[in-house]
């Protein structure tokens, strides 16, 4: 007979994408969390953990616990689902509009308390990620794998509590470059592709083909894509054995966008009734960014512009007038570059008039 027991809001539950089958106990727990896989490719089959604890003791242990899965059903679509060895099934798991939802409660003693309990597991294939050839673009794509609620009972008067929720697995999809026409199967149509390809440059001017063929993102179709490419040859959807160069995907993902940087700009000087003019520069770490200079009307004199010179720099113009008052003036600078977030930076100064 169970001894009675107290509820824990520290109970904890986590979740991690793997490929492959966490190592466990005969009890169904480990002692370490498995880390999420960062990537996966929509060949993949993949499975997602569910891992429940309480906090360090040997007098806690879990009793039941309600969990729900969430997923994105217009990328990812569940398959298999197991519960851990040391739960059963209250109420049937049940998967419906993106959530799976496990009922479950055990008998053993201590499960979880010291140690991290496998609750189940759903295996989950990809329904497909497009590519993009106007963008360039083979993803990733969120999977949406998420837990969506989960209460956890560890005393048996029968009171649970919601648990605390691990961090969402940062884990991504993205397409197969080898599959050029995207059929699921890297094939004869794909070699007809790859050949047309073969040995040529990859400029921002080269057909799309010719930079989806460039596996290793060289800047060049050449013999290390034809090797992978061969590699690969005849291989279908669902696969896990796909052979990727080593910088597979780093080098196919979007360049992160950075803030572009506003140098500082020094105070000046200014006589009524003369203009006063000052250049601002401004550089951004994404070459292909376009920079647009602004001044926040909020916070600088009424009447000055500002207009751009060329890529980087800007212009600022203002004449003071007497009923301007005497000052000292304040500048606000704002440059945005187009990047996706738009990133901003601002940098401030001073002007003030002659007397």
């Amino acid at each position: 007979m169970l001894e009675d027991r107290t509820v824990l809001t520290a109970s904890m539950v986590d979740l991690a994408v793997v490929l492959e089958p966490t190592t466990v106990s005969t009890s169904g727990e480990a002692d370490t969390l498995p880390a999420s896989l960062e990537f996966l490719n929509e060949w993949n089959t993949f499975a997602v953990e569910i891992w429940v604890s309480t906090p360090d003791t040997t007098s806690q242990g879990i009793v039941s616990a309600t969990v729900e899965l969430g997923f994105d059903n217009r990328q990812v679509t569940p398959g298999e689902i197991l519960l851990g060895p040391a739960f059963q099934a209250q109420t049937a798991t049940t998967v419906d509009a993106g959530v799976v939802t496990f009922d479950v409660a055990t008998t053993e003693v201590g499960v979880g308390d010291n140690q991290f309990a496998l609750l189940g597991t759903v295996t989950f294939s990809t329904i497909d990620i497009p590519i993009d050839l106007e963008v360039r673009s083979i993803g990733p794509v969120d999977p949406g794998i998420e837990i969506a609620s989960a209460t956890i009972e560890v005393a048996q008067d029968g009171t649970a509590l919601a648990a605390n929720q691990g961090a969402k697995p940062a884990t991504d999809l993205l397409a197969v470059p080898y599959d050029l026409n995207d059929d699921d199967r890297v094939g004869f149509a794909d070699l007809a592709i790859f050949a047309q390809q073969f040995l040529q440059p990859v400029e921002p001017s080269s057909p799309a083909a010719a930079w989806l063929s460039d596996f290793d993102q060289s800047g060049r179709v050449g013999f290390s894509d034809l090797a992978f490419f061969a590699s690969n040859f005849l291989t279908a959807k669902p696969s896990n054995d796909l052979v990727f160069p080593g910088n597979y995907p780093e080098a196919w993902l979007p360049e992160e966008n950075q803030a572009p940087d506003l140098q500082e700009i020094d105070d000046g000087q200014a006589t009524v009734g003369n203009e006063f003019s000052v250049v601002v520069t401004a550089t951004d770490p994404n070459q292909d960014d376009t920079l647009t200079f602004l001044l926040d009307q909020d916070n600088s004199p009424s009447g000055a512009t500002i207009t751009p010179l060329n890529d980087t720099q800007a212009v600022i113009r203002w004449t003071p007038m007497p009923s301007d008052g005497p000052g000292p003036f304040f500048f606000r600078v704002i440059v945005l570059d187009d990047g996706l977030p738009i990133m901003v930076d601002t940098e401030g100064f001073l002007v003030t008039l002659d007397t």
